[in-house]
């Protein structure tokens, strides 16, 4: 590890590292989870850092994903991987667990199209644009996905696309409704604690 140098920086560079190979290669790739989620402000411990990438070249993914996390030697089970499964689990020694997920769906391909730069000092990585992130957290349906899904959506609600947001969801055949109903919930046990309104503050 570099003298001096944080955890957060160190698992940033390696990230913008593989971004930066992978774009110079004509690679599009796009940072998803943990580190997006906490990039628009739900702080949060970085768990698993999940990179979507396009699915072409995935023997020149598995190598520049193995050569900067420094796993080489796993280069042709990252390969196999992703072309047999669509993704890559990956668990290096200094930043966490790595997944590699390549592009299987429509909202996947929107996520690329509609990605957002995050730069850091040289540093840069890919996001996805905040209606992208939420739905495609929603896709996974399951817990805690959805429940930063929904908390992405309280605390963005004023600058959030309503009209991309409907035509995702609907897109990829997730309950409207039911979404609704979820949103009408949280508001409800929001509305528990009066002292935490912004007229309190």
């Amino acid at each position: 590890m570099k003298h001096g140098i944080s955890y957060s920086r160190l698992m940033l560079e390696k990230i913008s590292n593989i971004t930066n190979e992978l774009e110079i290669r004509g690679i599009r790739s796009v940072v998803l989870n943990d580190l997006a989620i906490s990039l628009y402000g739900i702080i949060k411990p970085v768990d698993e850092i999940r990179i979507l990438v396009e699915g072409k070249e995935l023997d020149t993914i598995a190598y520049v994903v193995a050569k900067e996390l420094g796993m080489s030697i796993y280069q042709r089970d990252i390969y196999n991987s992703l072309r047999t499964l669509g993704k890559a689990v990956i668990n290096p020694v200094l930043i966490p667990l790595t997944i590699l997920e390549i592009t299987r769906s429509p909202i996947d391909t929107g996520i690329l199209v509609n990605r957002i730069r995050f730069t850091y000092k040289e540093l840069y990585i890919y996001v996805p644009q905040i209606e992208y992130l939420i739905c495609k957290l929603l896709t996974y349906n399951a817990y805690p996905y959805n429940i930063y899904a929904y908390a992405l959506m309280i605390v963005h609600k004023e600058i959030i696309d309503r009209g991309v947001i409907k035509r995702l969801l609907k897109d990829t055949n997730i309950d409207l409704d039911k979404i609704m109903e979820n949103i009408s919930r949280i508001k409800s046990i929001i509305e528990l604690f009066p002292e935490l309104s912004n007229e309190n503050t």
